[in-house]
């Protein structure tokens, strides 16, 4: 269907100017690069990913709870291999 709103009968060219492209202002293209420690998982550190079960869930209830038992565990097996 075609009808005089749809017909480019308009003057004007379809591509801008040199003159238009000159007023742009120059993008920056680091502004669009992923950078990291950014974004909503900023918290989160890499590293491996490690499923808890449920049942064991239930006594830490959150990642800096599994870490420090884990970091007292290292801790106990140092100590006891010294004096083994």
């Amino acid at each position: 269907m075609s009808d005089a709103s749809t017909r480019n009968n308009s003057p004007e060219p379809l591509e801008p100017s040199a003159e238009s492209l000159d007023e742009l202002p120059e993008i920056d293209p680091s502004r669009f690069r992923r950078r990291p420690g950014r974004g909503h998982h900023v918290h989160l550190r890499t590293g491996e990913v490690v499923a808890i079960d449920p049942d064991l869930w239930d006594y830490f209830g959150s990642s800096e709870a599994v870490n420090a038992a884990l970091r007292g565990l290292v801790e106990a097996a140092k100590h006891i291999r010294r004096m083994g």
